[in-house]
């Protein structure tokens, strides 16, 4: 192997890695659509805005407290839930890095959401709506 072929696997690794290169997600079992990982994760980002009545922009705004005064969670545990989501639905090979640039967010921020999640998980109300945006989205993919 010359440096040139080692230089291409290289570069293709890490486009594959960090989403520069398309992975089709198979959703659902007889359902001939395909998702690639950025629509998957634009997907659940979307079903969780409308849930709460949120627009992209206010998701992926630097802000901590709630997006309306009446919202039952934060901002952070909305981000929470995404990160959660893309990390579980389908296929756990969602990068943080694909996850953050949904989010507006670097990978580390990405990371401690899905660290967070746990600690949020012991809210009733944070569960409920947790399941609730889950039940939306596999209804939205059609995964059993």
């Amino acid at each position: 192997m010359n440096i040139e072929e080692v230089t291409e696997a290289v570069i293709a690794r890490l486009q594959e890695k960090y989403f520069l290169v398309e992975k089709t997600y198979n959703v659902g079992e007889g359902v001939p659509m395909n998702l690639t990982r950025d629509m998957f994760i634009e997907n659940i980002c979307e079903i969780t805005c409308k849930h709460f009545g949120i627009t992209k922009t206010i998701l992926q705004s630097p802000r901590h407290g709630k997006a309306n005064k009446n919202d039952e969670l934060s901002l952070p545990q909305i981000r929470s839930i995404i990160c959660k989501l893309c990390r579980e639905l389908p296929e756990n090979d969602i990068s943080y890095m694909a996850i953050g640039k949904a989010v507006n967010k670097d990978h580390v921020t990405v990371i401690y959401a899905c660290q967070r999640f746990d600690y949020y998980y012991k809210n009733p109300i944070f569960v409920r709506q947790y399941f609730s945006i889950k039940n939306k989205v596999n209804e939205s993919l059609k995964l059993k």
